[in-house]
Order: structure tokens, then sequence, then C-alpha cells
């Protein structure tokens, strides 16, 4: 999270002392933060003109158009600076009620730990490596096809260069290095966003499970108070971002680029130079991965609080007090857009809709219509 941090492209520092992150309010930080605003919203209107401009040509190119699109899909992390603005507040005190909470339940129960799943890291480290790894490969495969093809539409380079450029000159430089920052800056605030996910939804449903099973240590009465406070922990992280932030960050930017990438990466394989076609089964494989590690934590939420609802429900005494607790408790869930509680049914739903489209575009450009 350090190092998330330290381009300035996210409004928090990382407070080593204490171990988690907060808002920083220096004047160089707001500074830095819009300077990464500015860029991508300026970004986003250069491709929306180009693709107009690029659709009135007689004969359009069909990687230029697709490209366009894919850098305009992800323009759409506009909406996690905007959350990042008007609910840092909310994600700092998140990420500490997590910390505070889980590490309190550590102390009184130390016999209760996460097991981990791939050599010594469980599923909240696996989540973090996940996103680590999307960064990186996102980084480097898009500053790699800048390198080669700068002159593309959907770069601001291809404003100013001519024939004689050349990768050595200054203006050159300037612009890798530019686009570099910005791709770094927003992956950044994306991951930014992850990792305030990350810490809340594992731990949540990893004790809401581990309580679901023979639990002799925690009385019924200790079960419906950690199950409560759970919820109130839910419920706050589904009011610390705008309603906006989980559609876009877990579905609309993954899926749209899933469906674009894996369009391009069967149709454009036999013409496309390889450093330009290399970006295009990255940015599919991180769609899908994203799909999984957003999806898969926020729908074991409901799944878990449900069966422990139900095992509380009949494991409890028929004594007055404990009876009016029971019948208070009610599942809980994840909210993403409209949906109160995402279910796992949403996860097998999404990659059917992803799935049902690349056939669609596949049948509706066939490789004889697709050319260079």
């Amino acid at each position: 999270m350090k190092i998330y941090s330290s381009l300035g492209s996210n409004p928090y520092k990382w407070d080593s002392d204490r171990g988690h992150f907060s808002v920083c309010e220096t004047w160089r930080r707001k500074f830095t933060f819009f300077v990464a605003v500015f860029h991508t919203f300026a970004h986003l209107c250069f491709l929306l003109w180009g693709l107009v401009q690029h659709s009135q040509e007689n004969e359009p190119s069909f990687p230029t158009a697709v490209w366009l699109w894919i850098w305009i899909i992800g323009i759409w992390l506009l909406v996690t600076f905007y959350n990042g603005w008007t609910k840092k507040w909310e994600v700092v005190a998140l990420f500490k009620g997590v910390k505070l909470l889980t590490g309190r339940l550590e102390r009184e129960y130390p016999a209760i730990k996460m097991k981990s799943i791939l050599w010594k890291f469980n599923s909240v480290d696996v989540h973090f490596i996940a996103v680590i790894w999307i960064c990186f490969t996102y980084i480097v495969a898009v500053s790699t096809m800048f390198f080669v093809v700068p002159t593309r539409s959907q770069y601001f380079y291809s404003l100013v260069a001519t024939d004689k450029s050349d990768k050595i000159d200054v203006a050159f430089i300037m612009f890798l290095g530019f686009e570099v920052y910005a791709k770094t800056s927003q992956s950044f605030m994306m991951a930014m966003e992850s990792f305030s996910i990350f810490p809340t939804l594992p731990p949540t449903s990893f004790w809401l499970n581990t309580l679901t099973r023979v639990c002799p240590q925690i009385s019924v009465c200790g079960k419906i108070a950690i199950f409560q406070k759970f919820q109130i922990l839910t419920t706050y992280y589904n009011q610390a971002s705008i309603w906006l932030l989980a559609p876009v960050l877990c579905v609309f930017i993954p899926a749209g680029l899933v469906i674009s990438c894996a369009l391009a990466s069967i149709r454009f394989h036999s013409f496309l130079p390889f450093f330009e076609y290399l970006p295009l089964p990255i940015l599919s494989n991180n769609g899908v991965v994203i799909l999984a590690v957003t999806l898969l934590p926020s729908a074991a939420i409901y799944e878990a609080s449900n069966k422990l609802c139900t095992k509380l429900r009949a494991e409890g005494k028929p004594e007055k007090v404990l009876r009016r607790r029971l019948v208070a408790l009610h599942p809980f869930g994840v909210r993403i857009g409209s949906i109160s509680k995402i279910r796992k049914i949403a996860i097998l739903l999404s990659y059917n809709f992803v799935a049902n489209y690349i056939f669609t575009l596949l049948i509706t450009f066939p490789a004889e219509k697709v050319t260079r």
C-alpha cells in the first residue's frame, strides 16, 4: 500500500508505525491527485473525439476502433477517483474498523486462524497478490505497446508525431514517461480501492463460516454478538463507497475488457505485431481474474451469513431474551448497484453474459470481415 500511495494519485498515505493507511491532506498530494484526475478526463475526451473522427473515415481500421473502445472502457476509472475523494474518510474508518475487529477476535480465539491456500498465504494474501500481479502485467503490457507503436490513435503522441519522428527524440521520451505515469497512477488508484475491499470481505466470510462449523469454545450468545458485529461492519462497508463504484469496479470494467480483448485476441492474432497484440490476451485474462477476485468474496458474505443465521436459530435455547435476539437476526450481504445482497449465482450469470457477448461478436464479425 505504501508503494501504491507513492505516486500521489490517491488521497491516502501509509502509516508504517500504526500499520494502516490514512488520509493525506497536504497541498502536494491534492495537486498530484487532481493532476491524475485531469489527465484521465482529458484522455477520455481525446478518445471519444478520436473514435468519432475514426468512424467518419472512408475505410476505418477495425483494430484502431477496438483499441479506442478498450481505452474508453478503462477511463471508467474516473469513478474510482471520485469515490476516493468523496469517501476517503469512510474508507479509512472502514479499514481501521476491520483491523480492530479481526485483531480482537484473533486475541480472544487464538486457535482460530485462516488456513494457507497457496504456500504460506491465506485467502486475503492471495487476493492482494492477484491485484499486484494484475497491476504489474497491465503497466508492463501497455507501456511496451506504446514504445512499439506510439503513433496509434489512442495516444496523445499521435497528435505530434511525424514521419521523421524516432524513439530517441525528446518529445517521444516525454510522452513515454507521461504515458507510463498515467497508466501507473490509474492502476494504483484502482488497486487502492480494491485493497479497501479485500481486508473486509474475506475475513468476514471466514469468521462466519468458522462459527457455522462446530465451534464449542464460543457460546451461542458469543456467536450472536460476533454475527451482529460483522453485520454492522458489512452495512458500513456498503455505505463507504458511492453506489456506482462496485458495479463499475466489479462488473462493467472487467466484463468490458474481457469481451473486447477476447474478440480482438481471436480476430487480430494473424496480422498484428507481437507487442501490439500482447496486451490483448493479458487484459482479457486480467478481466477474468478481476471478476473472480471481486465477486467471489462479495457473494460469499450472504451465503455464510445465511448458513450461520439458520444454525443459530436451530441451536438457540428457548429463553425469552435469547429468542428475541435470534428473531432479530437476518442474513446480510454486499450491495452491488441495485442488488442489495449479491449471491453466487451472480458470478455464473456474469461469466455467462461475457461468454454470450464474445460468441455473438465473433459471429457478427467473422474473420473475413476483420482486416487491418
